[in-house]
C-alpha cells in the first residue's frame, strides 16, 4: 500500500523505469483502503447497503440484458459478477456501477449475429453447437473490446472517443431504443418472429402476425400487468418523495431511492406463473438454470484470428459507445458528490473488466445510469460497494438459481422495454433545432442511418459525420467582422450579431480569427485577408486590416509561410483588380466613343509611377472606389480611365494585434514583420525611408523595416560611405549609393502622395522645361523607374486590447496623412521654384541670343 500511495513526483523522474511505470494502470483500490479508516463506520455501512441493493437490482437486469444480447439468462449474472469484481480495483468513480446495459447488449447481438451458424434463440442452451458458437463469439468480442479500452487507457488516449458528438449519440440512442424495443416484441406478444437485419422488416412481421391472430393472450396479458406494475411502483416512489415527513427522514429517503422495483415485479410474476401453472398454457419461462461459477475457458482456438478480424471494427464501436455512456454517468456523479474522475483510468477499469471477464463467460459490459443512480442513492462511498455486489451475486449464482426457473420471458422483455422507453426523448430534436440547425441535421441523419442501415453502419455514419464536422471547424473556423459600439469605450462586437449598432471604422477593416492558424486553415486565413482587401458593392479597399489575434494560440510553419507570402498575393490581386476595372471602363467607352478616342485609349500604358510596385501604402488617394458615378459619356469615361491608369492600386497594410506572448515573439523574430511603434517613429521623425547602415539587405529600399540603427558617422554606416563614395545620380543604378538611393526614395514618397491630376500638370511642366533646354524627368516624380519597389508592410501591434490597437492604427494613418501633406506641399513648392528658374534661364538665354 505504501508503494502504491507513493508520491507521484517520485514516479515522474526522468528514467526508463519511471517512464514505464507511468504507463502501468494504477490500483486505485489501494488508495481507497489506505484511507478507509477515515469515517470507517459510515463508509462501510454505505458500501454494504449499496452493494446489496445493486446486487438485487442486477439479478433481473442481468438476465434481461443477457437475452437482449442473444445469450442464455445466466450469462448476464456471470457478466455482472466479473465486471464489478474486476472494474472496482481500478475505478476512480465511487458510485459507478458497471454491468450489462441495453446498448452494449444490442451491439453485441448485432455483431455476432452476422456469423452463420451462430444463434442461441428458440430456447437453445450452451450444449447446442450453434449456441456454443454464439457464446464463444460474444466472449471474443468482449475480449477485443477490453483490449481496445486498455490500449486507449494506458496510452492516455481517452480523448479519441470524443469524436461522437452529442447529436450523433442522441440520434443513435433514439434509433437503438426503437430497435431494442422491437427485438422484445416476440416475447411480449407470444409468437415467434424471424430475426431480421433491419428493424423495419421486423415491424412488417409483427403487423402480419397481429393480423393473422398469432398474439398469445396470456403472454400479452402478463405484459400489460408487468407494465402497469412498473408504472405503479414508479408513481408510488415519486409520490413518497414529495411527502414532507418522508423528505425530512434521511433513512426513509434512502430506502425509497434504493427500493428494487424490478425485483418486486420479478417475484410477483414468478409467483403468478408458478402458482397458476401458466407455463403449461404456453407462457414462455426461463427454465432450469445451471448453478456454480464458470471455469476459465480458452478463447484462442483455431478460429480466433479470423473471428477477431471480423469482430474488431465492432469492438472499436462498442468501446467508444460504452465508454461515452459510462463516463457521462461517472462525471454526472462526480459533479453531484464533488469527487474527481480520471477518464483514462476509467477506460483501464472497463477494459480489465471486459478483457479478463471474457475468459469467464462474460459478454461486453459498461456503466449503467439507472444502477449508478441507485448505487449513489443507497449510500455507496467507495468502489468497494461494487465488489460487495459481486460477492452477493456469487452467492446467488451458486445457491439460488433454482428460484428463477419459473421467471417468464415476458417479464424480461417488459423490463427491457420499460428501461428503453426513457431513452426515447422527443424534446431533444426541438432543442437542437432551436440551438443549432446543423446539430439537428446530424441528429436526424444519425437516427435514420441507424434504422435504415443497421446498428453498426448507423454508428459508423454518425462517427464519420462527427469527424467531418471536427475537420470543418478546424479548417473553417469562426471569423467575426468587428465594429465599435456607440456610447462605450473600448467595446467591439460582431457586426452580424449587432446589425446597425456595431459600426465599422472608416478605412480600417477589423477582424477576429477565432482559432489558431495551422496547415488546415492557413489557406482559409489567406482567402479571408484577400476578400477583405477586395472592394465589394459600395465598399472601398481599406487602408488597413487589423486582425484581433487574441484567439490565436499557435502558429505552425505553414501559417508563417502563408503570412510571409501575403504581400505578394495582395499585390497580385491589386494588379488584377486594376486591370479588370480598366477593362470594364474601356468596354463602356467602346459603346459611346468614336473610334479614334477608343484607339487612343487602347494604346495607353500604365506609367511607371502607377504600377503595383510603386504603391505607397501611406499615401492618400483621391481615386474613387467605384465607377458607378461616371456617366456613359466619352469625356467622363476617358478622364476616369486616365485617372485609374495613373493611380497606383490601393493595397491595405496588415496589422496583427492582441497576440499572445509566444505568438508575438515568434512573429517578431521574422524579418517579414515590423513593430508598429518603430515604424511610426521612423516615419514621423523623417527617417522613415532610410536606414543608418545597409544591414543584411542588398537593395536600399528593402531596409525600410529591418530596424537597423547605429550612431551616424561610425565606420561602415551609410553616412561614412556617402562621404567616401563618388557622387551618383539619384535613382540611376538603384544600389550605387545608399545615400543617393535614400534621397531618391524620399522624392518618390513625396511624389506618390501627389494626386494624378497634379502629376499630369508636373509632367506637362517637365516637358515644357525640356523644350526650354532643362532636364527631362523620366516619369512622374517619385516613380520607381529602375525597378525599385515599395514594400508592403505587415505590422505587429503590442496592444492587448482591440480598442487600443485600432486607435493606434488610426493615429498612425493620421500621421501618415500629415507627413504626406507636408511632403506634397514641399514638392509643389520645389516644382514651382524649378519651373520659375527654368523660365528665367530660358528668358535670359533668349535675351542673350537676341543681343548677339
Amino acid at each position: 500500500l505504501r508503494f502504491a500511495m507513493a508520491d507521484e513526483s517520485k514516479s515522474r523522474r526522468s528514467s526508463p523505469l519511471a517512464t514505464a511505470w507511468n504507463f502501468l494502470p494504477r490500483i486505485e483500490l489501494a488508495r481507497v483502503l489506505a484511507n478507509y479508516r477515515v469515517d470507517f463506520t459510515d463508509k462501510l455501512a454505505g458500501d454494504i447497503a449499496a452493494g446489496i441493493v445493486v446486487a438485487v437490482m442486477l439479478i433481473p437486469q442481468g438476465m434481461a440484458y443477457s437475452t437482449l444480447a442473444g445469450l442464455p439468462p445466466m450469462y448476464g449474472l456471470y457478466s455482472s459478477i466479473f465486471a464489478l469484481l474486476l472494474y472496482s480495483p481500478f475505478s476512480t468513480s465511487p458510485q459507478l456501477a458497471v454491468g450489462p446495459v441495453a446498448m452494449m447488449s444490442l451491439l453485441s447481438n448485432a455483431a455476432v449475429s452476422e456469423f452463420e451458424g451462430a444463434t442461441c434463440s428458440g430456447g437453445l442452451h450452451a450444449e447446442d453447437p450453434s449456441c456454443a458458437r454464439f457464446i464463444d463469439l460474444s466472449q471474443k468480442l468482449a475480449f477485443l473490446t477490453g483490449c481496445v479500452s486498455l490500449v486507449l487507457g494506458l496510452f492516455k488516449a481517452g480523448y479519441l472517443v470524443n469524436f461522437l458528438s452529442h447529436p450523433v449519440l442522441k440520434g443513435f440512442t433514439f434509433a437503438a431504443a426503437l430497435i431494442i424495443g422491437s427485438s422484445q416484441l416476440s416475447k411480449v406478444l407470444g409468437f415467434k418472429i424471424k430475426r431480421h437485419e433491419y428493424v423495419y422488416d421486423t415491424w412488417g412481421d409483427v403487423v402480419m402476425g397481429i393480423a393473422d391472430g398469432k398474439v398469445h393472450g396470456l403472454t400479452f396479458g402478463l405484459f400489460i400487468e408487468n407494465m402497469a406494475l412498473f408504472y405503479l411502483l414508479k408513481y408510488i416512489r415519486t409520490y413518497l418523495r414529495t411527502v414532507p415527513s418522508v423528505k425530512a427522514n434521511k433513512v426513509a429517503m434512502q430506502i425509497i431511492n434504493a427500493f428494487p422495483n424490478a425485483l418486486v415485479v420479478v417475484v410477483v410474476n414468478i409467483a403468478i406463473v408458478a402458482g397458476a401453472g401458466l407455463d403449461k398454457e404456453g407462457v414462455g419461462i426461463v427454465g432450469k438454470i445451471d448453478s456454480g461459477i464458470p471455469t476459465p475457458r480458452n478463447l484462442f482456438d483455431e478460429n480466433f484470428g479470423s473471428d477477431a478480424g471480423r469482430l474488431f471494427a465492432s469492438a472499436i464501436i462498442m468501446c467508444i459507445v460504452g465508454f461515452m455512456e459510462s463516463i457521462s454517468v461517472a462525471k454526472a456523479m462526480a459533479l453531484r458528490f464533488g469527487n474527481e474522475v480520471d477518464s483514462n483510468q476509467e477506460l483501464v477499469g472497463l477494459g480489465v473488466g471486459n478483457f479478463v471477464g471474457a475468459f469467464f463467460n462474460s459478454f461486453s459490459t459498461t456503466g449503467g445510469f439507472s444502477r449508478t443512480s441507485v448505487n449513489a442513492d443507497a449510500g455507496a462511498k467507495t468502489p468497494l460497494a461494487g465488489m460487495i455486489s459481486s460477492l452477493i451475486l456469487i452467492i446467488v449464482v451458486v445457491f439460488l438459481t433454482g428460484l428463477f426457473e419459473y421467471l417468464p420471458d415476458v417479464t424480461l422483455g417488459s423490463m427491457i422495454i420499460f428501461a428503453v422507453i426513457k431513452l426515447v426523448e422527443f424534446t431533444t430534436p426541438r432543442m437542437l433545432w432551436a440551438v443549432d440547425k446543423g446539430d439537428f441535421v446530424v441528429y436526424i441523419v444519425s437516427l435514420i442511418a441507424t434504422i435504415v442501415l443497421g446498428i453498426e453502419l448507423g454508428i459508423a455514419v454518425g462517427a464519420a459525420i462527427s469527424l467531418v464536422r471536427v475537420i470543418k471547424e478546424a479548417a473553417l473556423p469562426h471569423v467575426a467582422v468587428l465594429g465599435r459600439m456607440p456610447g462605450s469605450s473600448g467595446t467591439w462586437r460582431n457586426v452580424k450579431r449587432f446589425p446597425g449598432v456595431a459600426k465599422p471604422v472608416a478605412d480600417v477593416h477589423v477582424l477576429r480569427f477565432d482559432s489558431s492558424i495551422f496547415f488546415a486553415n492557413a489557406a482559409f486565413f489567406r482567402s479571408l485577408i484577400l476578400r477583405a482587401s477586395s472592394p465589394k458593392h459600395a465598399e472601398c479597399v481599406p487602408r488597413a486590416i487589423v486582425v484581433d489575434c487574441s484567439a490565436i494560440a499557435n502558429l505552425d510553419s505553414s501559417a508563417i509561410h502563408m503570412l510571409e507570402g501575403l504581400p505578394a498575393e495582395l499585390r497580385k490581386q491589386a494588379k488584377t483588380l486594376k486591370e479588370d476595372r480598366l477593362k470594364e471602363l474601356k468596354r463602356r467607352l467602346e459603346k459611346c466613343a468614336p473610334k479614334a478616342m477608343v484607339d487612343e485609349v487602347r494604346s495607353l500604358r500604365t506609367p511607371a509611377g502607377a504600377t503595383v510596385d510603386a504603391f505607397n501604402p501611406y499615401a492618400p488617394s483621391d481615386l474613387p472606389c467605384h465607377d458607378t458615378d461616371v456617366a456613359d459619356e466619352p469625356d467622363a469615361l476617358n478622364e476616369r480611365i486616365h485617372h485609374v491608369l495613373e493611380s497606383p492600386p490601393r493595397i491595405p497594410v496588415l496589422y496583427l494585434s492582441c497576440m499572445r506572448g509566444p505568438v508575438r515573439d515568434m512573429i517578431k523574430r521574422n524579418d517579414h514583420f515590423e513593430d508598429c511603434d518603430e515604424a511610426r517613429a521612423r516615419y514621423v521623425d523623417g527617417n522613415f525611408w532610410r536606414c543608418e547602415y545597409p544591414c543584411r539587405m542588398v537593395a536600399p529600399h528593402k531596409l525600410l523595416f529591418v530596424g537597423c540603427r547605429t550612431v551616424p558617422g561610425m565606420p561602415g554606416t551609410a553616412e561614412a560611405k556617402a562621404e567616401s563614395a563618388p557622387p551618383a545620380r539619384a535613382g540611376a543604378g538603384g544600389d550605387s549609393s545608399l545615400a543617393s538611393a535614400s534621397v531618391s526614395l524620399e522624392d518618390r514618397v513625396a511624389a506618390a502622395s501627389v494626386p494624378p491630376s497634379e502629376q499630369q500638370a508636373r509632367r506637362a511642366a517637365s516637358r515644357a522645361d525640356s523644350s526650354l533646354g532643362g532636364e527631362q524627368d523620366e516619369g512622374p516624380v517619385g516613380s520607381p523607374s529602375h525597378g525599385e519597389k515599395y514594400p508592403l508592410l505587415q505590422l505587429v501591434l503590442q496592444e492587448q486590447d482591440i480598442e487600443e490597437a485600432v486607435a493606434k492604427v488610426e493615429g498612425f494613418l493620421r500621421d501618415m496623412d500629415d507627413v504626406a501633406e507636408k511632403e506634397r506641399a514641399s514638392s509643389a513648392e520645389a516644382g514651382a521654384s524649378k519651373r520659375s528658374g527654368a523660365i528665367a534661364t530660358a528668358a535670359a538665354a533668349s535675351s542673350a541670343e537676341a543681343m548677339a
